[in-house]
């Protein structure tokens, strides 16, 4: 039986291998990912007894340098943001974000340490992002201006 990967099967798939073997490098331990593409969450891993969790976005079809996020910053939506600091306060992981871009670069933000974020709604962005539906909705969001993250390079 052969199945067909979605769009946003593969970019969830993407990011996630990218993670992992960036994660494996720098000598993480307990690396565990959801099951599902629709979890709330996408990774959790360990290093130097720190527990993390995480949150990925893959954007294969932009680099970090593109206009959108060296103008705006990378998009954040407040739904991840809540689940993942309802991690840090239920269970004590340290929270991040980590969007992964198509120019080798990535970019990590520990969530825990935001501050006084200011949240918008917007209506300018497709229900996923590599949905086949065309159609905006109101999504609360920030901005993460890439100088607040840790820039981290792959291959």
């Amino acid at each position: 039986r052969v199945y067909k990967m979605d769009n946003f099967s593969l970019a969830e798939l993407s990011g996630r291998t990218i993670f992992n073997e960036k994660l494996i490098k720098n000598g993480s331990s307990g690396i565990t990912f959801t099951e599902s593409k629709f979890d709330k969450v996408d990774v959790f891993w360990e290093k130097y007894d720190t527990k993390y969790v995480g949150e990925i976005k893959y954007r294969d079809n932009y680099p970090s340098s593109g206009l959108c996020v060296v103008s705006e910053g990378a998009v954040f939506e407040k739904t991840k943001y809540d689940e993942l600091m309802k991690y840090k306060d239920l269970s004590g992981l340290t929270p991040y974000y980590i969007m992964i871009f198509n120019n080798n670069e990535m970019y990590l933000w520990d969530v825990g340490e935001m501050n006084e974020i200011e949240w918008k709604i917007e209506n300018r962005y497709p229900k996923t992002t590599k949905g086949s539906n065309t159609k905006k909705v109101a999504k609360v969001v920030t901005y993460l201006p890439l100088e607040s993250g840790h820039k981290s390079k792959y291959s």
